[in-house]
């Protein structure tokens, strides 16, 4: 088995690892009435993943929409408001990252 280890000046190992690490593809902002598509080459060949930050809990998460693809991944949202017209807390914050690892 091959890994990578990395040393601070004290020779203390900071990061060690014998398997794959993670490669962020992507990084962009949720917003209202969303309909993006991203793609790209190692979408389809290594193992996906996409988080959201910070964490959308209860009806806003039920507003975003994400649809792997065969080489990547489409994001749609409703226009993440309440029923009373206010944003759901933390929508102005909302990212997307995705990744393979």
């Amino acid at each position: 088995m091959q890994g990578l280890q990395v040393f601070n000046d004290l020779g203390q190992i900071v990061f060690d690892t014998n398997t794959k690490t993670i490669k962020v593809l992507a990084n962009f902002k949720i917003v209202p009435n969303m309909d993006r598509t991203f793609t790209h080459s190692l979408l389809a060949t290594d193992s996906p993943f996409y988080i959201i930050t910070p964490v959308a809990t209860g009806n806003l998460i039920d507003q975003i929409t994400i649809t792997k693809l065969s080489n990547g991944f489409r994001v749609q949202t409703n226009n993440l408001r309440m029923s009373n017209g206010s944003l759901y807390p933390n929508a102005n914050f909302l990212e997307i990252t995705i990744g393979v690892y």
